[in-house]
Protein backbone atom coordinates (compact mmCIF):
# COMPACT_ATOMS: atom_id res chain seq x y z
CA UNK A 1 0.00 0.00 0.00
CA UNK A 2 1.12 3.66 -0.59
CA UNK A 3 1.31 6.39 1.35
CA UNK A 4 -0.37 9.11 0.44
CA UNK A 5 1.43 12.70 0.17
CA UNK A 6 -0.35 16.03 0.26
CA UNK A 7 1.34 19.76 0.22
CA UNK A 8 0.49 20.58 4.12
CA UNK A 9 0.73 24.37 4.84
CA UNK A 10 0.48 25.93 8.13
CA UNK A 11 0.70 29.56 9.10
CA UNK A 12 4.01 30.80 10.69
CA UNK A 13 2.98 31.75 14.09
CA UNK A 14 1.47 28.10 14.85
CA UNK A 15 4.95 27.09 13.83
CA UNK A 16 6.28 29.00 16.55
CA UNK A 17 4.09 27.85 19.31
CA UNK A 18 5.31 24.77 18.39
CA UNK A 19 7.77 25.05 19.86
CA UNK A 20 8.86 22.16 21.54
CA UNK A 21 8.89 19.69 18.86
CA UNK A 22 11.81 17.06 18.79
CA UNK A 23 10.27 15.36 15.64
CA UNK A 24 11.46 18.16 13.13
CA UNK A 25 8.05 18.75 11.88
CA UNK A 26 8.03 15.77 10.19
CA UNK A 27 4.29 15.73 10.10
CA UNK A 28 4.58 18.61 7.47
CA UNK A 29 6.53 15.84 4.87
CA UNK A 30 2.42 15.47 3.87
CA UNK A 31 3.25 11.55 4.12
CA UNK A 32 0.34 9.53 6.38
CA UNK A 33 2.73 7.83 7.72
CA UNK A 34 4.03 10.69 9.58
CA UNK A 35 0.97 11.62 11.21
CA UNK A 36 -0.41 10.50 14.17
CA UNK A 37 -4.28 8.99 14.04
CA UNK A 38 -6.50 11.45 15.09
CA UNK A 39 -9.17 8.85 16.79
CA UNK A 40 -12.16 12.04 18.04
CA UNK A 41 -11.71 15.73 18.57
CA UNK A 42 -13.92 17.92 20.95
CA UNK A 43 -14.21 21.38 20.03
CA UNK A 44 -11.44 22.76 18.02
CA UNK A 45 -8.55 22.08 20.36
CA UNK A 46 -9.23 18.82 22.02
CA UNK A 47 -7.83 15.89 19.95
CA UNK A 48 -7.31 12.03 21.07
CA UNK A 49 -4.59 10.42 18.68
CA UNK A 50 -3.34 7.25 18.13
CA UNK A 51 0.53 7.75 18.43
CA UNK A 52 2.80 6.54 15.79
CA UNK A 53 4.97 4.56 18.50
CA UNK A 54 6.95 7.58 19.60
CA UNK A 55 5.74 8.27 23.35
CA UNK A 56 8.26 11.27 23.90
CA UNK A 57 6.51 13.67 21.91
CA UNK A 58 6.23 16.61 24.43
CA UNK A 59 2.68 17.50 22.97
CA UNK A 60 1.46 13.83 23.69
CA UNK A 61 -0.20 13.36 27.18
CA UNK A 62 -1.06 9.46 27.85
CA UNK A 63 -4.67 8.65 29.23
CA UNK A 64 -6.49 4.95 29.21
CA UNK A 65 -6.76 3.60 26.34
CA UNK A 66 -5.53 6.77 24.07
CA UNK A 67 -3.61 9.59 24.11
CA UNK A 68 -4.35 13.44 24.22
CA UNK A 69 -2.31 15.32 21.68
CA UNK A 70 -1.17 19.26 22.32
CA UNK A 71 0.39 19.90 19.42
CA UNK A 72 -0.31 23.40 17.84
CA UNK A 73 1.09 22.07 14.39
CA UNK A 74 -0.92 18.02 14.63
CA UNK A 75 -4.46 20.49 15.31
CA UNK A 76 -3.67 22.90 12.79
CA UNK A 77 -3.21 20.41 10.34
CA UNK A 78 -6.38 18.37 11.52
CA UNK A 79 -8.65 21.74 11.08
CA UNK A 80 -7.29 22.59 7.39
CA UNK A 81 -7.06 19.28 6.14
CA UNK A 82 -9.10 16.79 8.10
CA UNK A 83 -6.60 13.96 8.28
Amino acid sequence: MENKKLKIEVPEEVLQKTNKCNKKFRCLSGEDANLCRIICCFGQDIYFVKCLGNKDCPYLEPHKKTELCTCPVRNEIYQRYKI
